[in-house]
């Protein structure tokens, strides 16, 4: 089994205000929003300097509960980020 290490794009700038959190990519010009359960994750995505995609998936099931598939709804975050170069593999 192959294990993805992922890294944050250096030129990202983020703020966050009560239940949004906004990431601004520098070199695209794009801005793109968080919210909810998805900022949740973004958030603890950004407390680590890189991570695994198991990491984040268990932290998200232990932490976030609800009843979604929270693998899964992880995995789509995860690729989401990987689409809009936020993070690199």
């Amino acid at each position: 089994m192959t294990v993805m290490v992922f890294n944050w794009s250096s030129s990202l700038s983020v703020k966050v205000w009560d239940d949004e959190m906004i990431v601004f990519h520098h070199e695209s010009g794009d801005t793109h929003f968080f919210s909810e359960q998805t900022k949740k994750i973004v958030g603890e995505c950004l407390s680590r300097k890189n991570f695994e995609l198991s990491t984040l998936q268990k932290w998200a099931g232990a932490t976030l509960g609800g009843d979604y598939d929270s693998d899964a709804y992880v995995e789509s975050i995860v690729n989401e980020l990987l689409r809009n170069d936020l993070i690199t593999a």
